[in-house]
């Protein structure tokens, strides 16, 4: 299992990263409120 701590500076739009469904697994398995992603 494998951890992201995410933190956006500025607020962006995950929907136009990653796939809202993706995102809700993600948030759901690692139990984190917010995802951050880091390029």
């Amino acid at each position: 299992m494998f951890f992201f701590l995410i933190e956006w500076p500025n607020k962006i739009n995950l929907n136009s990263i990653l796939k809202p469904d993706i995102i809700l697994k993600f948030k759901i398995k690692n139990n984190i409120r917010e995802v951050t992603f880091y390029k």
